[in-house]
């Protein structure tokens, strides 16, 4: 079905260089929407090529969809962890669904200018999750199951380890120096 105008419901924030990757490629006469639509959810929701969705609704072009009838938002976040998702969508969907422990991620990864795979490690309490990426996976992070293990605590390790990064200044992406201090 082909929609000229519409406002829908997306899960991840959208990329300006993405949408004008896909306006230069449409200007150019690359339009393949009729054969790769807009999935959406039973809901409406944009599943996959939000994107797409927002480059043709700026060039006026009719946006071809595809109703998915049993893909949702959780299907989709492990299809793209295949296709290409950063570690920082994954947090922007879980954020937005309202998943608390995600929300707190979010505020404390923002407030101690954190990575995100160092902030899960001081919130989970563990210098084990310090390992290459090993850590974002192993806690559940990708599908949507990651746990805060004590939040205060995790409070006081970043404060320590923003005053002790004084010392060295690349504190914020030195799983080594992180990893020590958690270790503490």
């Amino acid at each position: 079905t082909g929609v000229q105008t519409c406002a829908l419901p997306i899960y991840r924030p959208i990329s300006e260089d993405k949408v004008n990757s896909f306006i230069r490629e449409f200007q150019s006469g690359h339009f393949y929407l009729f054969e790769f639509p807009v999935i959406i959810s039973k809901d409406f929701t944009i599943l996959d090529g939000q994107h797409r969705f927002e480059a043709c609704k700026r060039l006026n072009l009719p946006i071809y969809f595809r109703q998915a009838d049993t893909l949702n938002i959780d299907n989709i976040t492990k299809i793209q962890r295949n296709a290409g998702w950063k570690t920082k969508d994954y947090l922007d969907v879980y954020t937005q669904q309202g998943l608390q422990d995600y929300v707190i991620l979010t505020r404390f990864t923002n407030r101690y200018k954190l990575s995100i795979a160092n902030a899960v490690a001081i919130l989970r309490n563990t210098s084990s999750a310090m390992t290459s990426g090993g850590g974002l996976k192993t806690s559940g992070y990708y599908d949507g199951s990651f746990k805060i293990k004590d939040e205060e605590v995790a409070h006081n390790w970043a404060q320590k380890i923003q005053e002790a990064g004084e010392i060295v200044p690349s504190y914020k992406s030195d799983r080594g120096f992180i990893s020590g201090m958690i270790s503490m």
